[in-house]
């Protein structure tokens, strides 16, 4: 097993909740054995586990309510070191794993160069014109948006939506000069990974104007196959 293809799949999330099938739990078991960073990423997550664990089974010693004083506490008594102490033990432990594994991965994969699945967009077309787009769950992903020019816009917004027609997300985008009237200003938008179902997925571009309206320029759509 190859280091991206462990940190891809999330083999040590798995393999610390043990969700791994007794092959796959194996085939980590020899890969970490080996790789550096996998092992970190184990301790400082068994680390945690170990710690989330003591502080929620710790208790306060029970109070017979005629031990209690007669007079309602004060809204400080949250802060109390036998409710405070736990809480913050439970803090530390998410900022520890937070600093070993969380961040250091996300700078791994802000720092190496991959490639993203993508597809051309025809925008002002009608059907999903042939774009198709395989991705693994929570993989992210590219649109060529190919968009018809037109002069009298200042802006365009791009809006994706999914295949219940639910709005995702917005992205303005800047109006570029037409050199003649059958150009089209093609766009790389990526768009960032999340649990996605697969399904055709609509585009829908729309032109600002000077007076501050906005109308439809085009719209197109794709089918996007989660793996």
């Amino acid at each position: 097993m190859e280091h991206e293809e462990a940190v891809r799949l999330q083999m040590t999330e798995q393999y610390l909740l043990d969700e791994l099938s007794p092959e796959a739990r194996e085939e980590f078991e020899e890969h970490y054995f080996d790789c550096h960073e996998c092992a970190v990423d184990v301790g400082a997550g068994a680390a945690f586990v170990e710690q989330s664990k003591i502080v929620l089974a710790e208790r306060e010693e029970p109070v017979l309510a005629s031990q209690l004083p007669p007079q309602p506490s004060p809204w400080w008594a949250w802060f109390r070191p036998a409710l405070v102490l736990p809480v913050l033990a439970m803090l530390l432990a998410v900022v520890t794993y937070q600093n070993l594994v969380s961040v250091p991965r996300l700078l791994e994969a802000a720092n190496h160069p991959r490639e993203l699945p993508w597809t051309t967009v025809n925008i002002g077309t009608l059907g999903s014109d042939g774009a198709v787009i395989p991705v693994r769950s929570g993989e992210g992903f590219v649109l060529l948006l190919r968009i018809p020019l037109q002069r009298g816009y200042t802006s365009y917004t791009a809006d994706l939506y999914d295949p219940n027609q639910i709005l995702e997300w917005t992205i303005t985008l800047p109006v570029t000069m037409a050199r003649d009237a059958s150009a089209r200003d093609q766009r790389a938008v990526q768009v960032p990974g999340a649990k996605r179902k697969s399904g055709t997925y609509s585009v829908v571009v729309r032109g600002a104007t000077e007076g501050g309206g906005s109308e439809e320029v085009g719209r197109g759509s794709f089918e996007l196959q989660v793996q």
